[in-house]
């Protein structure tokens, strides 16, 4: 008997009728392993990421904001010459 997939995310049983990806990976041509993650795990990660990149946005106006204003420093980048 096969082994049953199991999600990567939520750690749920995969239903083979049911909506999932399969993930392979590959190291220089050669097979490496198979991981199963359910559609809706997916959906709810990649919508995580959507939501934590727009965070980022807004910190980094939030920050050249407060920079301008004298609140915060003003950002530095030294260059070192060799």
């Amino acid at each position: 008997m096969a082994d049953k997939k199991k999600c990567f995310r939520c750690g749920k049983e995969i239903n083979e009728k049911g909506d999932f990806f399969t993930f392979r990976e590959f190291s220089s041509g050669h097979f490496i392993r198979e991981d199963y993650c359910h559609k809706k795990c997916w959906d709810e990660f990649m919508n995580k990421i959507s939501d934590v990149s727009e965070a980022r946005g807004m910190l980094k106006g939030l920050k050249k904001y407060f920079q301008n204003m004298g609140v915060l420093p003003p950002e530095e980048v030294e260059v070192k010459l060799t």
